[in-house]
């Protein structure tokens, strides 16, 4: 049954992968056209509140932040379930 605990552990490490490169370029996108907008903004003589970019500024430097703690936490919740279902055994196991 270990065996399962791996195959599962590594399904769902490449699927947190697969949806960690997804969010990261679409947060990379929407960041990149705010960026764009603000600067034709500015362009136009149309002035953008302070506290507005300030407020972006603290949201976007916040999830560049977390970003590589969260891939870590991943990584190490998914160790510790392939360890626990790994140790855990089944009814057939004790029952013979």
């Amino acid at each position: 049954m270990a065996a399962g605990a791996w195959a599962y552990g590594i399904l769902g490490l490449f699927l947190a992968w697969i949806v960690f490169v997804i969010v990261a370029q679409s947060f990379g996108f929407i960041t990149a056209i705010l960026n764009d907008v603000q600067q034709r903004l500015e362009n136009q003589s149309i002035t953008i509140p302070q506290e507005f970019t300030d407020l972006r500024n603290t949201i976007t430097n916040f999830f560049t932040s977390i970003w590589g703690w969260l891939g870590i936490i991943v990584f190490f919740s998914f160790i510790i379930y392939i360890i626990i279902n790994s140790m855990r055994k089944q009814p057939s196991d004790i029952w013979v």
